[in-house]
C-alpha cells in the first residue's frame, strides 16, 4: 500500500474531510484541484498549520471530533468552488493534491487523489476517469493516480489509436505491466489504491475503471 500524503477520512454530502500530516518546516499546507488527473492544478485551500481550514460553509453538525495533533486538518464543502476555476461540483468527480509551502514558496506537489461523489460510494455500476500518460522510458516518468482505498477489479483501457504501449504499474518503483494500443488488462485479484501510467515513445489515451470504492 502507497504511504499518502494526505487522507480523506470522512466524505459526506458537501463535506470531505482531509488530514494532512505534518512536516518539518513547513507552514503552509495547499490542496490544489482540478476535475482531471492530468489536469494543470489550481490552489483553492492555504491552510495554516496553526489552525488548519474549516469551510463556512460546511454544517457543523457534520463534524466529527478528531485527535488531530500531528496533522493539519482541512474540512470543505466541494459546492464552495463551484464558481471559479476548477469548477467543482458536489456531485461530480474531481481531483486534490497536497503542495507543501515553506516561507511562501511552494514545493513539489503530490500525485493527486481522487474524490468521488457519494452517488458513487452507494452505486452499483463502476467508477470510470480518463487522462493521458506522459511519454516516458521508466516508471519514475509515470503518472500516479491515487484512488479511493478498497479500489477492487481495475481496468485499464489502453485508447491510443496507434502503436503506443501503455505500461502500468501498482506502485511507486514497483514492476509494470504492458498494455498494446486497443488492449485493456483488469486486475481481478485483490484491492490497489495507486495506479501509475506512462506511454512508450509518445503519451497514451487511457482510461481506468474499478468498483468498490471506500475514503481515501
Amino acid at each position: 500500500m502507497t504511504t499518502r500524503s494526505f487522507s480523506v477520512i470522512r466524505r459526506v454530502d458537501n463535506l470531505v474531510d482531509v488530514l494532512i500530516p505534518k512536516q518539518a518546516g513547513v507552514d503552509t499546507y495547499r490542496l490544489q484541484a482540478d476535475l482531471a488527473v492530468d489536469g494543470t492544478f489550481t490552489t483553492i485551500i492555504d491552510a495554516p498549520i496553526a489552525s488548519g481550514y474549516l469551510d463556512k460553509n460546511v454544517d457543523r453538525r457534520k463534524l466529527h471530533a478528531v485527535s488531530n495533533r500531528d496533522t493539519v486538518r482541512v474540512v470543505f464543502d466541494p459546492d464552495t468552488f463551484s464558481g471559479g476555476a476548477p469548477t467543482l461540483d458536489d456531485e461530480k468527480q474531481f481531483w486534490l493534491r497536497f503542495v507543501p509551502v515553506t516561507g511562501g514558496a511552494p514545493g513539489t506537489p503530490t500525485a493527486p487523489g481522487l474524490i468521488i461523489p457519494m452517488s458513487e460510494y452507494h452505486g452499483t455500476g463502476r467508477i470510470v476517469f480518463s487522462g493521458t500518460a506522459p511519454n516516458g522510458g521508466s516508471v519514475a516518468s509515470s503518472l500516479q493516480a491515487d484512488l479511493p482505498r478498497g479500489a477492487k477489479n481495475i481496468t485499464i483501457q489502453n485508447n491510443d489509436s496507434g502503436t503506443t504501449v501503455l505500461y502500468v504499474a501498482f506502485t511507486v518503483g514497483g514492476s509494470e505491466i504492458q498494455v498494446a494500443a486497443g488492449e485493456s488488462y483488469t486486475l481481478l485479484e485483490g484491492s490497489e489504491d495507486t495506479i501509475l501510467v506512462r506511454g512508450s515513445g509518445a503519451t497514451c489515451a487511457f482510461d481506468v475503471s474499478f468498483i468498490r470504492a471506500l475514503p481515501l
